[in-house]
């Protein structure tokens, strides 16, 4: 069991696009997202593209 795991209350869209972008940016492996809606807006593509320069910048062992 892991002891070091917390959660944080997102009450609105703003707050939970500048938490995602900044774990994101934060994240050392790996990138899990779990979102009830993920649409192909500007916050949606922005995600998308962070997450893509994320990948380009530590590619996996495993990219071909």
């Amino acid at each position: 069991m892991r002891t070091d795991n917390h959660a944080r209350l997102l009450i609105n869209g703003e707050a939970s696009f500048l938490e995602r972008m900044r774990l994101i940016d934060s994240a050392e492996r790996s990138i899990y997202i779990q979102a009830l809606i993920f649409k192909a807006d500007t916050a949606g593509a922005a995600i998308a593209d962070r997450l893509i320069e994320r990948k380009r910048e530590r590619p996996s062992s495993t990219s071909g």
